[in-house]
């Protein structure tokens, strides 16, 4: 099993997965379109926060999981998705993770997280911060990522993750595409500062779908 090091290194505490290829699984909607992602052969697979919710996702090998405020550790879900990946290494971004997740303190770690601070932020989402860990880690050739999806230009949105949730959340502060495309703009810009020096390969396999903003914004280093 992979041992993540700190950020501050930015590396890996070993060298043996140097060039060598990554897939990030988040929950907006062109996660739900599988032949997307699903056949991707990677050397590592990352999940976010309740990736454990999507019965594909739930039934895939993984090898990093970032634990969010929404993470349930007592759900029949996440017990089946952990049975199904024992040796998972778990992620907490100490920046983010504000109160305890259900069931977190009384979960028996198999070993301890790994903790992360990603700076700097753009309220783009935890797929955002994990894109840009991977990035500065150096240690990844080529990174592929789904679901990192915001709304659709005439409001709709959908989650890959929670099935209930259909729609603009009307107690969100970024709940129209306008918003999220100003947002993912200055993402996109910070992107392209650190790949113009970096030999990486970035895969958007959300490309297309009518809520890919990254789509839109047609970044010439994201493929």
């Amino acid at each position: 099993m992979i041992t993540l090091g700190s950020l501050k290194q930015q590396k890996y505490s070993i060298n043996i997965f140097m060039d060598s290829s990554i897939l990030i699984i988040g929950g907006g909607p062109s996660t739900l379109e599988e032949d997307r992602w699903k056949n991707i052969q990677t050397d590592v697979v990352m999940s976010v926060s309740t990736g454990y919710l999507n019965e594909t996702v739930q039934n895939t090998k993984t090898d990093f999981h970032i634990i969010s405020t929404q993470t349930d550790f007592t759900c029949e879900e996440f017990k089946k998705w952990n049975n199904y990946n024992p040796d998972c290494q778990f992620v907490i971004e100490t920046n983010h993770l504000w109160k305890s997740p259900k069931g977190m303190n009384s979960f028996t770690f198999k070993k301890d997280p790994v903790r992360i601070n990603i700076i700097p932020e753009f309220r783009v989402g935890v797929m955002g911060r994990a894109i840009t860990w991977m990035i500065l880690a150096e240690q990844f050739k080529d990174i592929y990522f789904v679901g990192f999806d915001g709304y659709t230009k005439d409001g709709k949105a959908q989650h890959a993750f929670y099935k209930n949730i259909k729609g603009v959340n009307p107690e969100a502060t970024i709940n129209t595409y306008e918003k999220f495309y100003e947002h993912y703009k200055l993402f996109s810009e910070y992107l392209s500062s650190i790949l113009k020096d970096r030999d990486v390969n970035l895969y958007n396999l959300g490309k297309g779908h009518p809520a890919n903003i990254l789509t839109d914004l047609n970044n010439p280093y994201v493929k």
